[in-house]
């Protein structure tokens, strides 16, 4: 027999059966090994079916369970059977315990030479280690305001060699950390103009001593959870309302209210929906444009969605559980505060202050 270097390396080997262990056999040894199977003392199992199936015959790749993988190590290690007689007995394919073999002698040859050999690791490198996401981490904790592209320079600035993107700082932030990130958006230059001033000054004087966002109002508004506008959102916006003033009419703690608060959105200002709030002895009350910090439900949705997106939804889970379990868990004290901080912006209309 010409030994074979390449494959089965002499200097893993101790001895001749090691040898013939680590290198699979032709198909004359196998035969040969089929006749000398009576002589095995190991106790194992071989039927005929198993014996047609252990033969070299390239087919789908199979995965071995970790019983099947343990069964084979006390075959071979414990009992002194060869790789291919475990092969057989548990119908495993002969490539494989012959490799597993293989890799097993070489394994105890490096542990005899004193030999410690690290496993690769496969893939690309992270490009953001432990400490970059500690260092982005403490920024951001220190410093809501920050920007993801402050954060990049900062982190370039503070390591070398970083070759993080704009991207990864993102999707570490929103995918690991959890945090929700607002686009960053220019305001109007209209949006602070004297003829907004003067229109929100009008406003809280035409409301003054009858609106108190603390105690007389119902704050409605929409949430951005991916909705189209199409045009049954009309309707279903004039069946929530509808369901809200019912649940105010048959709840005694709500009959102190007696505004709905709203902003200027084109399906808010339909003739029907008018007709429906004022035959249930309530007002509609539109807030001025550009001004949602009065509507004390922006700050409450802001609430939400941050607790909605602390875990990803799975593709057997619906929006709707998810929303009610959120909200589920915003106290009364938190509602409260959402009014009270509504509220807060008053004094800024009556004095034309910008926002």
């Amino acid at each position: 027999m010409v030994l074979d270097s390449q494959t089965a390396p002499l200097e893993s080997c101790f001895c001749y059966s090691d040898y013939n262990e680590a290198v699979p056999p032709t198909k004359i040894e196998v035969d040969n090994l089929h006749s000398d199977m009576e002589c095995d003392d190991v106790d194992v199992d071989v039927s005929s079916e198993q014996d047609e199936t252990c033969k070299f015959k390239r087919g789908p790749y199979r995965y071995y369970s970790e019983a099947e993988k343990q069964r084979f190590w006390q075959l071979v290690i414990e009992q002194g059977s060869s790789a291919y007689r475990a092969a057989q007995a548990l119908n495993i394919s002969l490539q494989t315990a012959y490799n597993g073999k293989k890799n097993w002698n070489r394994l105890i040859a490096d542990i005899a030479n004193g030999i410690h050999k690290e496993t690769k690791k496969r893939g690309r490198k992270p490009l953001l280690i432990q400490e970059h996401k500690f260092f982005l981490k403490d920024l951001v904790l220190s410093d809501p305001t920050v920007t993801v592209d402050f954060l990049l320079d900062r982190l370039r600035s503070t390591f070398e060699g970083v070759k993080a993107s704009v991207s990864t700082i993102y999707n570490f932030l929103t995918k690991v950390c959890k945090f929700s990130l607002k686009r960053l958006s220019k305001w109007a230059m209209r949006r602070d103009s004297p003829e907004l001033k003067q229109q929100r000054l009008e406003w809280a004087l035409e409301n003054k001593g009858k609106i108190d966002l603390e105690k007389n109002c119902v704050f409605i508004d929409e949430a951005g959870f991916n909705i189209s506008a199409t045009p049954s959102r009309a309707d279903h916006f004039y069946s929530f309302v509808k369901s809200v003033l019912r649940e105010i009419e048959t709840n005694e703690e709500l009959k102190e209210m007696k505004y709905l608060v709203l902003d200027n959105a084109a399906t808010h200002k339909r003739r029907d929906l008018d007709l429906l709030v004022a035959s249930s002895g309530m007002e509609l009350a539109f807030l001025p444009a550009y001004l949602p910090a009065l509507n004390a439900i922006e700050e409450f949705w802001s609430v939400c969605k941050a607790k909605i997106k602390r875990s990803n939804l799975t593709r057997k889970e619906q929006l709707t559980p998810r929303v009610r379990e959120a909200t589920a868990k915003i106290t009364l004290e938190s509602y409260q505060s959402f009014c009270k901080h509504a509220s807060s912006f008053i004094p800024y209309c009556l004095e034309k202050r910008s926002f």
